[in-house]
């Protein structure tokens, strides 16, 4: 099942923007675009069998 948005903004609150203080604007977006590469690339989702959103996509289309 796919994360909704809501479901996607509260992780990502969670997970990263509480416990974060940015120094601005280019600062936190960074910071974001950092998380939504390992969200997307590196951390494993237990819905596509525990690999990274990425891969599992990638397998997919063979």
């Amino acid at each position: 099942m796919m994360m909704d948005d809501s479901a996607r903004r509260r992780r990502l609150r969670d997970e990263s923007m509480n416990d974060e203080t940015f120094d601005g604007l280019t600062d936190a977006r960074q910071t974001l675009a950092l998380w939504r590469h390992d969200h997307n690339n590196v951390r494993p989702h237990s819905s596509l069998g525990n690999k990274p959103r990425r891969s599992a996509r990638g397998a997919s289309a063979i």
